[in-house]
């Protein structure tokens, strides 16, 4: 049996959730604690068009051809076997890193971006949610 771990983070941080019951109306649920796992630099090859989108925009796959992730709590080597999809307000990339350790990780991220407003004050938000996926018992 593949032992696999599922985590959940926004953009670079990782969400350690702890497993519990169904919580009852009167309780609340407690936040997750979240701890910066690492900063990556990626290498982005030319764009592959792969069709028009909503609001006269361009689809395109853009090949991810290496990188680096760097500390705290994961350094690793950013595979050439990944790619970032661009498409209006969808954020989809995936790579796959190689610890300094050995082992394989398979990071997904998913998001949207906010929808644009006059407002001048508008952060111009990006939501994202990461799963990382690694049968590594280093990692789990």
């Amino acid at each position: 049996m593949k032992l696999s771990s599922k985590l959940l983070a926004l953009a670079a941080l990782g969400a350690q959730v702890q497993a519990q019951g169904p919580a009852s109306p009167a309780q609340q649920p407690s936040a997750p604690v979240l701890n910066f796992l690492f900063s990556v630099n990626v290498t982005i090859g030319l764009s592959l068009k792969v069709g028009n989108g909503i609001m006269n925009t361009t689809r395109a796959v853009f090949p991810i051809s290496g990188g680096q992730a760097v500390e705290p709590r994961i350094s690793a080597k950013v595979l050439e076997v990944g790619a970032d999809w661009a498409f209006y307000g969808t954020l989809l990339n995936g790579v796959n890193l190689l610890t300094l350790d050995g082992a394989n990780i398979l990071v997904e991220a998913k998001g949207q971006t906010a929808t644009p407003t006059s407002d001048p004050k508008s952060t111009g938000a990006v939501h994202v949610q990461a799963t990382f996926d690694t049968v590594s018992k280093a990692y789990s």
